[in-house]
């Protein structure tokens, strides 16, 4: 994901991505934060980096 940590965060307490805080700092579960990609970003267009034009 190529977003802030604040943004992380920020979605993450408003119950939007899940996680949840253990004492003052927060976790995530791979295979949930995954899904909820698939679930949240349309198409399959993310940008891991790959060069489509060359």
């Amino acid at each position: 994901m190529k977003i802030a940590k604040s943004t992380l965060y920020k979605l993450a307490q408003e119950g939007k991505l899940p996680g949840q805080k253990v004492g003052r700092h927060w976790r995530f579960r791979k295979k949930a934060v995954d899904r909820w990609l698939e679930q949240n970003v349309p198409g399959d267009d993310l940008d891991r980096g790959d060069d489509a034009d060359a």
